[in-house]
């Protein structure tokens, strides 16, 4: 399935939002003290997480020259 650039992000955020609120809703089930903080904080740990993708792919490349952004002949 191809996704448009122009909603990628906004895409991205609602999946990223519904996932903290259903981990917000388990907590609660659970009987967690703060279910609203196990929401957010998922919410941290995602984008964290995307973030850290994102630098060790970089850093990768920057070592290795391989990977996505090879020159690739025209």
């Amino acid at each position: 399935m191809k996704i448009p650039n122009i909603l990628v992000v906004p895409i991205t955020v609602a999946v990223i939002a519904a996932l903290s609120t259903l981990v917000g809703f388990i907590a609660h089930w659970c009987g967690a003290y703060s279910p609203q903080a196990w929401g957010f904080f998922t919410l941290i740990g995602i984008m964290g997480a995307g973030i850290l993708f994102i630098a060790f792919r970089q850093l990768y490349w920057l070592i290795f020259r391989k990977g996505d952004y090879e020159k690739r002949k025209k």
